[in-house]
C-alpha cells in the first residue's frame, strides 16, 4: 500500500563551488597541486582543461572530484548511505582550503552548494504531487500527450537566491526527486562562511522540504 506521504529523506549528491577574483594559473603549476593532493584526498585522476584541472578518484560508483579555474572551484561529492554529511562537508571543505593555499586566496565573491536528495514513495506515483498541489480541473491536457508526470520549482531570496526542485524522479516514479540549489551572493573573506552554507542547505532539506512533503492533503 502506498504511504500517504513520504516520511525521509535520502541525501543523494553534494556539488558545491566557490567563485573569487580571477588568479592566473599555469599547467605546471597544477601539475604540481596534482601531485601533493593527491595522497591526502586519494585522487588518481588528472585532466587538464583548457582554462584550468580536474582532479578526481577514478573508479567510484559516482564522480568525486575537484575542479580548479582561475575564478572558480568546485567540489562534486557521492553522499553514501551511512557516510555522515558532516563528513563530507569536511572533505569538501579540506579540499577548498588546499585550493585556497594553492591559489593563495583571501576573498570570495560568491559560493554555491547543490544538494540532490530523494523521497522513496514505495511504489510507482508519477502523480503523487500533481495530485495535492494542483486543481484537478486544472486544464493540463492542454499541454499535450504523453506527459508523465508533474514537477514544480520555487525560487526564494532570502540571505542569497535558494532554487527549489520537487518532481517525479522519471526513471522511477517511485520516487521523488529533490533539488535545492542555494547561492549566496555576497562577498566574504573566511571559508567557514562556506560550510556554514552547505551546513544551512542540509538543515533546509531536513526541516522545510521534509515538513512540506508530510504536510500535503492526502
Amino acid at each position: 500500500m502506498l504511504p500517504e506521504t513520504p516520511n525521509s529523506i535520502v541525501l543523494q549528491r553534494l556539488t558545491a563551488g566557490i567563485i573569487f577574483p580571477p588568479v592566473g594559473i599555469d599547467r605546471q603549476a597544477l601539475a604540481n597541486f596534482y601531485a601533493q593532493a593527491s595522497a591526502p584526498f586519494e585522487f588518481t585522476q588528472f585532466n587538464l582543461l583548457p582554462d584550468g584541472a580536474r582532479l578526481a578518484v577514478s573508479g567510484a560508483p559516482e564522480s568525486d572530484d575537484l575542479i580548479i579555474q582561475p575564478s572558480r572551484a568546485q567540489v562534486n561529492m557521492a553522499l553514501p548511505p551511512g557516510v555522515a554529511y558532516e563528513a563530507v562537508v569536511g572533505r569538501a571543505m579540506a579540499q577548498f582550503d588546499a585550493a585556497r593555499q594553492f591559489l593563495r586566496l583571501s576573498q570570495y565573491q560568491a559560493f554555491g552548494v547543490k544538494i540532490v536528495g530523494a523521497f522513496s514513495l514505495g511504489e510507482a506515483c508519477a502523480d503523487f504531487l500533481e495530485h495535492r498541489l494542483i486543481r484537478q480541473d486544472a486544464p493540463l491536457d492542454r499541454l499535450g500527450l504523453g506527459r508523465v508526470g508533474t514537477g514544480f520549482r520555487f525560487n526564494f531570496h532570502r540571505e542569497g537566491v535558494w532554487d527549489v526542485r520537487i518532481e517525479p524522479f522519471f526513471r522511477d516514479v517511485s520516487q521523488i526527486y529533490v533539488e535545492v540549489d542555494a547561492q549566496k551572493t555576497d562577498p566574504f573573506n573566511d571559508l567557514k562562511a562556506a560550510q556554514s552554507w552547505m551546513e544551512d542547505v542540509e538543515r533546509y532539506f531536513r526541516r522545510e522540504l521534509l515538513d512540506f512533503l508530510q504536510s500535503l492533503p492526502a
